[in-house]
């Protein structure tokens, strides 16, 4: 695969916050009427904070989520990553951000299926363009860490989904990101390999990464979270610092 071609500015701003949402909105339009699944949402989190954000189905947890990654696009307002505001990024620029700026755990892991472990947890520095051997060594390292350097050469396939979400979590380390992003990453996991992910999740914060993390469990969240954020018809309803 070759490298994309970087556009994404080396330099970011500094500031205190890393990410700064201002009367953010999603809106989806049906035949009837508009659907607000993130309605004038505003927030500001530090760096290096453990973030946690529950609240029930379509509540807009996973449309925020999206948000933050670069995924989706915002219907109105603003939404600033690391000094970056991303609705001004173009295509090209958003790519670079999610390779370099952000890392993303899925529930359903996103693995591609096709490349072993260790190539799965290079794919975002391919993409970024980094050297063969510096990423080869970061992602041994980066799968170390997470207790699967022995599955380095195994597929997707081989392993079992506790093995696979360890694996997304070191490709969504490996680049040493400001901001990691996990989507209900132990809704899939029985409740042994769960309490291994999430262990492995907050040890993230010896990275310096902000940590935002999605779930439908109170139990996690609160075990997890230095903020516990609640959301509620795509709003804030509660925001509590511990």
């Amino acid at each position: 695969m070759a490298p994309a071609k970087m556009s994404f500015p080396l330099a970011p701003p500094v500031s205190d916050s890393l990410v700064d949402i201002q009367s953010l909105s999603k809106c989806y339009s049906t035949s009837h009427t508009e659907l607000a699944a993130v309605n004038e949402l505003t927030l500001t989190i530090p760096r290096r904070q453990r973030v946690a954000i529950v609240g029930r189905s379509g509540s807009g947890k996973t449309t925020l989520l999206n948000l933050l990654a670069g995924l989706d696009q915002p219907t109105r307002g603003r939404i600033t990553v690391n000094g970056h505001q991303l609705d001004q990024l173009t295509r090209s620029q958003l790519a670079d951000y999610r390779c370099r700026q952000v890392g993303v755990v899925f529930q359903s892991y996103q693995l591609m299926p096709q490349l072993t472990a260790l190539e799965n947890v290079e794919l975002p520095m391919t993409l970024a363009g980094t050297g063969r051997r510096l990423r080869r060594e970061r992602a041994l390292a980066a799968l170390e860490r997470v207790e699967l350097s022995q599955r380095a050469a195994h597929l997707p396939s081989a392993m079992s989904g506790g093995e696979q979400q360890r694996v997304a979590i070191a490709r969504a380390i490996v680049h040493q990101p400001a901001l990691i992003l996990a989507d209900e990453p132990t809704g899939n996991l029985d409740s042994a390999t769960a309490g291994t992910v999430e262990r492995l999740l907050l040890e993230t914060e010896n990275l310096e990464s902000t940590l935002i993390l999605v779930t439908h469990d109170m139990a996690l969240a609160e075990r997890f979270g230095q903020r516990l954020i609640t959301m509620q018809d795509g709003r804030i309803a509660a925001d509590t610092t511990r």
